[in-house]
C-alpha cells in the first residue's frame, strides 16, 4: 500500500492516538479507497484491478475499525448541532467531521450525457472507459493536466486512432 500513510494517516492516527469512539467513513463512491493514479495507466490496460490498487486491506479496517458508509453521499453539515446529512435522507450525528472532498472531473459546459463520452475520475469511470476502449474507433483526449495522455496509449494502437488536445475549453 504505496501511499496508505498519506491518504488514511489521520483516520490510523485517530486510533493509535487513543480515541476509542464511533468512527464513520462515508464516500460517495462504492469502492473501498484506493490508489487514483493507476486508473489511467494500469486499469486501463487491464494491467491491475481493483484490489491491486487498494489502500486498505483486511489489517487496517480492523485497526480503524470504523463503519463504512460507502456509495453514500453526505449533503449537508450543520456545525452547530453536529448533524451530517447523507444522500439517502439519513443524519448522522457527530462530534466532529474531517471534510476530504476530493475532485471532480470537468466536463464539458452544457455538455449532455452521451455515450462514449468519459471522464476519468473513478474506478468505475476506468472500467466503462476500458471496455470502450476495447473496441476499433477514433479516441479524442481532452484536457490538460500532467496525466491525460496517459489513457491515449492506453488503446489498441492497431484498432484505435488517438489524438489528443492539451488545451480544453475555457469554463
Amino acid at each position: 500500500m504505496r501511499r496508505c500513510w498519506f491518504e488514511w494517516g489521520w483516520k490510523t492516527a485517530l486510533r493509535t492516538e487513543g480515541y476509542d469512539g464511533r468512527l464513520v467513513l462515508v464516500g460517495e463512491e462504492a469502492a473501498q479507497p484506493y490508489d487514483r493514479p493507476p486508473l489511467s495507466k494500469q486499469v486501463l490496460l487491464g494491467k491491475c484491478e481493483s484490489q491491486d490498487i487498494a489502500l486498505t486491506d483486511e489489517d487496517l479496517r480492523a485497526v480503524l475499525d470504523a463503519e463504512w458508509l460507502l456509495g453514500t453521499r453526505a449533503t449537508a453539515l450543520d456545525p452547530a448541532s453536529g448533524a451530517l446529512t447523507l444522500a439517502d435522507g439519513r443524519s448522522l450525528h457527530t462530534d466532529g467531521v474531517v471534510i476530504a472532498t476530493g475532485a471532480r472531473a470537468r466536463t464539458l459546459p452544457g455538455m449532455p450525457r452521451l455515450r462514449g463520452v468519459h471522464t476519468l475520475r473513478t474506478l468505475d469511470d476506468a472500467r466503462r472507459l476500458r471496455e470502450d476502449l476495447s473496441r476499433p474507433g477514433r479516441v479524442v483526449v481532452v484536457g490538460g493536466a500532467s496525466d491525460t495522455r496517459c489513457p491515449s496509449s492506453s488503446p489498441n494502437r492497431s484498432r484505435c486512432y488517438v489524438s489528443w488536445d492539451p488545451k480544453p475549453p475555457a469554463s
